[in-house]
């Protein structure tokens, strides 16, 4: 089975805030049960600061700053970073930039896409910021009342956010 993955709009959610970048990024390679020795791992520490690179919002340089003191955007940032570690997984974005300003978010969205794209894996989407879904998903599902009631390929419909906003009316 795939590894399930949930990203919310609380970016620390899942993150430990008073521990470090670094010690995040050790506790999600494995899965808490790292003994003292990964703290002297100069090659764990660069493939850390590899992989935080990826995200282009500073955090390589904040490898040793404890996660609560990392901007919002950043702490998303490192959740989905953390989050698919694991190849063909699917990660589930549950209103993953509502606290964030416009360029965070951005950010966070290509990030995840990107990453999910190169791992093969699928990303579900939750939002309420319509243009978030006309431009970036391929399939639209609208809800009424925790139903179903529209099912579209947006690749079929090209979508856009007026013809998405007329529909949830």
């Amino acid at each position: 089975l795939p590894k399930v993955s949930l990203i919310t709009q609380r970016a620390d959610a899942g993150l430990a805030p008073t521990m470090t970048v670094f010690e995040n990024y050790v506790l999600t390679l494995t899965d808490g049960a790292a003994g003292l020795k990964w703290a002297y791992s100069k090659h764990l520490k660069e493939q850390c600061r590899y992989h935080l690179r990826k995200a282009e919002m500073g955090l390589e340089d904040k490898i040793n700053e404890q996660v609560r003191f990392l901007s919002g955007g950043q702490q998303q940032a490192l959740s989905v970073l953390l989050a698919i570690e694991y190849p063909e997984a699917v990660l589930l974005l549950d209103e993953p930039t509502a606290a964030l300003d416009a360029f965070a978010g951005k950010r966070v969205l290509d990030l995840a896409i990107a990453e999910m794209k190169a791992r093969k894996g699928s990303i579900v989407l939750v939002s309420h910021r319509v243009r978030d879904i006309a431009e970036r998903c391929e399939r639209v599902l609208l809800l009424q009342g925790g139903e179903i009631e529209t099912d579209m390929d947006n690749l079929d419909f090209h979508l856009t956010e007026e013809k998405l906003m007329l529909m949830m009316e």
